[in-house]
């Protein structure tokens, strides 16, 4: 987890292949719900690292609003843009070899997620 946890602290500097390189290395596709915890993790270290605890107070109970975290949520985006394309007609077009498929489907992703940002900026 802490490689996974730099890539993200570094998000914002990233182009839009590492954050894909880094879903694929986390089965991120095969299982979503083991990267949203990631995420989620990597937010509360943030939060701790900002001296808030979980229920958003200082250490003296004082109300506090969390952070804004941006790597976080560009990750997010990232995996949600680059879950929503058509891996499977991908494949099927291919008719390559597993290692074409598997490229041709990372390429789709990163285009996605390039795709997603300039949309967002």
């Amino acid at each position: 987890m802490v490689h996974e946890s730099s890539t993200i602290q570094h998000a914002m500097a990233l182009d839009a292949a590492d954050p894909v390189q880094l879903m694929e290395c986390c089965s991120a596709f095969r299982n979503p719900t083991r990267f949203l915890a990631l995420l989620q993790a990597c937010k509360a270290v943030y939060a701790h690292h900002h001296n808030t605890a979980a229920t958003g107070t200082t250490g003296s109970g004082t109300p506090i609003t969390t952070p804004a975290w941006p790597q976080a949520e560009r990750t997010a985006h990232a995996y949600y843009a680059a879950h929503d394309i058509p891996a499977g007609d991908i494949a099927l077009q291919c008719q390559g070899t597993p290692a074409a498929i598997k490229k041709a489907v990372h390429t789709a992703r990163v285009t996605a997620v390039r795709n997603q940002e300039q949309g967002h900026r």
